[in-house]
């Protein structure tokens, strides 16, 4: 092999040029012209302007929401997108981007995707689909369908573990009061012993497993919890001199988790003490409270924190997602809800569908019966007969567990754990995790590119 050292030294220059030529069928490019993008903006502007009026500097909708879908598609981080957005031309191209045009700050994508909720997505979605079906690459000829838990953002919701946090929050409050002049609060601290009630919470979390330590776990749980709820009261009592005070955003925060969330988290805990059961509507974390507790009965994995997600694979594997304002919806009573969403995408009902036999219920074939399906392939339970032919069972099976794959797509997408804080964000990443893999699935067709990548 010989080595050219021509352009070993190539010189960087100032007004040095390079000129990129894209393929017109890169599939970025196809993926541009085949977006409904008016539709999108149209959708897109209900949500930026729910709260604000239109005024100040235009905003280039072209360019943000092209952001939105790189991003989407991608998983690039805001600095990655703001550094593709700069160099990367057939990103440029797809979001509009001009020749000279400099694209915006990473901060300024962040602004644009905080202001869309997770029904803007869902929207997003079923106008992507309604076009991959008008192109023939997807239709209503089945749906296949699943549920999935997307796990919050949340530490296991341990009773002891939520009153060591009320107690750290208050003291921190308390000091930063102190520290910033307040008597009251000083006087206040003085009744905590942080060291000792910190010893208290380890001494619950390192108790041995035995009957004196089972012992020592209840006494440490009762007396945490008369300390967190004495903490509560301290806090409450001191709100009216508070509004003199310009609170941080992170004090702010900690205060309003301690007078509107901890009082009845408390009131919980006793109710537990008192009864030896979970009380109705439990909170499981201060910080996000659209979190439920679901049981799917996995081995090693008897519950999930979270909120539950419905899958339905469509031909060519493309998908959609729906959730509820329940947030954890049973399997058996679901699929009026998801046929309904399946309608809204195709303007018919489906003719064939499968699912598992946590769907397997009066009330799911009731639905499948009146939107008249032809195929209701739910997999039975006990000793119950198909509603297909035999000869089409072992078909059914396999096109439902075609649906897992699917959701392990979605998990790595955005369906999975989640790293957003806000319960708002966390929705919005679920209803994104389909619109990316139906993104990708129609470059895929457009352009006949297997996106690996991506996601």
């Amino acid at each position: 092999m010989s080595i050219d050292l021509s352009t070993i030294n190539y010189p960087i220059k100032n007004n040095l040029k390079t000129i990129i030529h894209v393929p017109a069928n890169h599939f970025l490019l196809l993926l541009s012209e085949t977006i409904p993008w008016e539709e999108y903006a149209q959708v897109a502007i209900e949500d930026l302007y729910s709260d604000r009026k239109k005024s100040g500097k235009k905003l280039n909708i072209r360019l943000h929401l092209g952001a939105f879908l790189l991003q989407t598609i991608f998983r690039w981080t805001d600095r990655e997108l703001e550094e593709n957005l700069k160099y990367y031309s057939p990103a440029r191209i797809f979001c509009g981007i001009k020749n000279e045009q400099v694209s915006y700050d990473h901060s300024a994508y962040v602004k644009f995707r905080n202001r869309l909720s997770d029904e803007t997505a869902s929207k997003f979605n079923i106008s992507l689909l309604k076009v991959a079906s008008r192109k023939g690459f997807t239709g209503a000829a089945f749906v296949d369908v699943d549920s999935t838990v997307q796990e919050a953002n949340i530490e296991y919701p341990a009773d002891i573990r939520m009153m060591q946090s009320v107690f750290r929050k208050g003291v921190k409050l308390l000091k930063g009061l102190s520290e910033a002049g307040s008597s009251t609060a000083r006087n206040l601290l003085s009744f905590f012993d942080k060291k000792s009630t910190e010893k208290l919470f380890k001494s619950y979390f390192f108790a041995t497993k035995s009957i004196k330590g089972f012992e020592l776990k209840v006494q440490v749980f009762s007396e945490a919890h008369k300390i967190s709820k004495m903490m509560v009261e301290a806090i409450l009592s001191i709100q009216n001199k508070l509004k003199g005070y310009v609170l941080p955003w992170n004090f702010k925060k900690d205060n309003e988790q301690l007078t509107c969330i901890a009082p009845t988290l408390l009131n919980q805990i006793n109710h537990f003490i008192k009864y030896g059961e979970v009380a109705p509507n439990k909170i499981l974390s201060l910080h996000a409270s659209e979190v439920k507790c679901i049981s799917k009965g996995k081995a090693g994995k008897p519950y999930e924190f979270g909120r539950k997600f419905f899958i339905g694979r469509l031909p060519g594997n493309y998908s959609f997602t729906m959730t509820d304002n329940e947030y954890a919806l049973e399997d058996s009573a679901s699929l009026e809800k998801v046929l309904n969403n399946f309608e809204e995408i195709f303007n018919e009902s489906p003719k064939s569908i499968s699912g598992d036999q946590a769907f397997w219920s009066r009330q799911n074939l009731k639905a499948c019966e009146n939107k008249k399906i032809n195929e209701i392939g739910i997999c039975p339970r006990g000793h119950k007969n198909w509603k297909i032919d035999e000869s089409k069972v072992e078909e059914m099976a396999a096109r439902r567990s075609k649906v897992e794959p699917i959701i392990g797509h979605l998990k790595r997408r955005g369906m999975g754990k989640s790293k957003m804080k806000s319960d708002v964000m966390t929705r919005l990443d679920g209803q994104r995790s389909s619109l990316s893999l139906n993104l990708s699935r129609l470059a895929r067709d457009l352009s006949n590119v297997e996106l690996k990548w991506a996601g």
